[in-house]
């Protein structure tokens, strides 16, 4: 993520989460990064690249976890990847998940 700080800025601002919050969510978005080695920042620009991002999150990551765990951990993720998304295609106000 080449837009970390603002990232960080617009979930404060337009999303009224906190500090910590806004630390889990860049936190995910890290580890979608490191895990599934690619850039959301070209990964999630349009509504197919997402999905694609979306499915690999389901398929690849969290797989040594129980169902429940697995299923808890995929959604967080989800939901940072989806947070992003919305940020870099200029959304605001979508709120906290």
């Amino acid at each position: 993520m080449k837009k970390t700080e603002s990232f960080r800025s617009w979930l404060l601002a337009n999303n009224r989460y906190t500090i910590n919050a806004a630390s889990s969510v860049l936190s995910r978005c890290r580890r979608v990064e490191r895990d599934l080695a690619l850039s959301l920042d070209a990964s999630v620009r349009t509504s197919f690249g997402y999905a694609e991002v979306v499915a690999r999150i389901q398929e690849e990551l969290l797989t040594n976890e129980s169902d429940k765990t697995r299923k808890e951990g995929q959604a967080s993720l989800v939901s940072a990847t989806r947070r992003y998304a919305d940020f870099l295609a200029g959304r605001t106000d979508t709120g906290p998940m």
